[in-house]
């Protein structure tokens, strides 16, 4: 049997932006590779991102990178595929409040009936013992497949190991768990979200001239998109702008209005403030709404996560400094087929199905649209 032929990540990360941009065209937010900009350059600036090697992946991307593909000699006599019989998915929720988790699902509940699969969806509302009781729950009802969404990348962990040993194929989806049962899923299917947190850097440190003093609003404490998306982008304002200085970082458990009190309490705290990182559009939006009636829009730059519709339209009105793309319905199609083909055992899945990223500033954000 011949063997693959292996691309590197970036030129895996140019193929996927194309693919995804053909996808959308015939239809009409785990996370560690290096990231990419489209912002300009000059002679004296450092490299872009993209540029770095992959020795530098950290984390969950680290291991996939090394991780075997799962590529059989032969189908198995059984191959049941083309069939396409009926299957349920087990999917477990990190919540169902957020914006971005409403377009996932409908997304996913809309390719899973075309796919012919039932679906048990639980909501854990971000509370990691409710989700590992729910997860309980899926296994003893033997479902065909388990989706995991984690709410906390660690705490997820035990449930996990007892599907894997349970002998019910699991998919990752969205948000990596913890790097020791990597190898108990199938397949992942996400963004990179240290990538997310190279591109907010790249936005911030262009938008503040490489000076200033910046807070951070964070999504949930132990969900490795916040981690992240957070250690990315510290790196990051390290190596472009070392002059930046993060003054805070807070939770708001990506709820708009908590972003809202965060963001308040910064600028009331923080009468020298430069920059808010939000790590979503929803939270980045409440931010805006504290930035707005304290009257501080031309001292007070805004960067996000995701590109929602309202981030998008706060961009083109010159609020926020920009964002990146994170598409929820490429995220909810995409793990629905690949539960499909994980329930019938045919054909193998990709270790990471990887949601594209780019780049989002005034000078693109015509090009982009916004999914939820």
């Amino acid at each position: 049997m011949s063997k693959q032929p292996r691309f590197s990540r970036r030129e895996w990360l140019g193929y996927t932006s194309i693919l995804t941009a053909g996808i959308a065209a015939t239809q009409a937010s785990c996370q560690r590779p290096v990231g990419t900009s489209s912002a300009p350059l000059t002679s004296n600036a450092p490299p872009p991102a993209s540029s770095l090697v992959s020795s530098q992946l950290q984390g969950a991307d680290a291991v996939i990178e090394k991780m075997a593909s799962v590529l059989p000699e032969r189908p198995p006599a059984d191959w049941q595929w083309l069939e396409n019989k009926r299957a349920t998915v087990g999917l477990l929720m990190i919540s169902t409040v957020a914006p971005y988790v409403a377009g996932y699902r409908k997304a996913f509940d809309s390719e899973a009936r075309r796919l012919n699969m039932g679906v048990i969806a639980l909501d854990a509302n971000s509370d990691p013992a409710r989700q590992a009781a729910q997860a309980e729950d899926l296994i003893g009802k033997r479902v065909d497949v388990l989706c995991f969404w984690p709410v906390d990348a660690k705490a997820i962990v035990p449930s996990v190991r007892k599907a894997y040993e349970a002998g019910i194929p699991l998919v990752c989806t969205n948000s990596w768990t913890e790097e020791s049962v990597l190898h108990c899923f199938k397949s992942f299917i996400g963004a990179s979200m240290v990538e997310e947190g190279i591109i907010a850097g790249q936005l911030i440190a262009e938008a503040l001239n490489g000076r200033g003093k910046i807070a951070i609003i964070e999504g949930n404490p132990g969900q490795d998109a916040t981690y992240w998306r957070s250690t990315a982008f510290i790196d990051e304002l390290k190596r472009l702008a070392p002059a930046i200085e993060v003054l805070d970082r807070q939770t708001a458990r990506w709820d708009r209005a908590r972003a809202t009190a965060v963001a308040e309490n910064y600028l009331t705290t923080y009468s020298d403030l430069n920059a808010i990182m939000a790590q979503d559009d929803n939270m980045a939006v409440g931010a805006l709404q504290a930035i707005k009636a304290a009257g501080k829009l031309q001292q007070v730059k805004l960067i996000s996560i995701n590109s929602s519709r309202e981030g998008l339209e706060a961009i083109v009105a010159g609020e926020m400094y920009g964002s990146c793309t994170q598409s929820p319905t490429f995220e909810g199609i995409y793990t629905a087929r690949v539960a499909r083909d994980v329930a019938n055992g045919w054909p193998p899945v990709p270790r990471w199905i990887r949601n594209p990223v780019m780049r989002v500033d005034k000078s693109n954000v015509h090009q982009v649209f916004g999914e939820w």
